[in-house]
Formats: structure tokens, C-alpha cells, sequence
């Protein structure tokens, strides 16, 4: 699957619960920064995976309340200019 993020530092993704599921294993998550163009290997592109999970302890895939979760990243992502 493939959703949307927000960097809210070099080493954390805001992002919806809902694309985190019911997986709780890190390793197997890994996020894209710099990715304009998904049909192009972009120069900017960085890969990273993932350290860490910090989902809203009250979502509910139910009702997708509380839909968010926190993202820490192994390593930093560059920021380009």
C-alpha cells in the first residue's frame, strides 16, 4: 500500500493510522521523502525505515478516530533545497 506523510523533523512522519493497520513490527515499514513523481527514480529521492510507532492510543479502525500516528525514522532524512 502506499499513503501520505507529513516530516515534521529530519527523523519523524505524521501520517494516518489507518495506513499503519494493525502492523506494530517497524522494520517492516519504510517511508519516501522527496518523491515528486512516483513514475521517476528522482535524485531527491530517500528512502528510510522506520525505528518506530507512536499510533494515538485511543484510534479506532472502526471509526477511524483519532486517526493519527507518529513515524520515528532510523535514520534523518537531508533536507534538500
Amino acid at each position: 500500500g502506499s499513503c501520505g506523510g507529513t516530516l515534521i523533523d529530519s527523523r519523524h512522519v505524521l501520517t494516518a493510522s489507518h495506513c499503519i493497520g494493525n502492523n506494530n513490527n517497524p522494520s517492516a515499514i519504510t517511508i519516501t521523502a522527496g518523491l515528486h513523481n512516483k513514475l521517476n527514480t528522482e535524485t531527491t529521492r530517500q528512502v528510510r525505515a522506520v525505528e518506530r510507532i507512536f499510533m494515538h492510543p485511543d484510534y479506532n479502525n472502526q471509526t477511524t478516530e483519532n486517526d493519527i500516528t507518529i513515524l520515528r525514522l532510523a535514520q534523518p532524512v537531508t533536507f534538500n533545497t
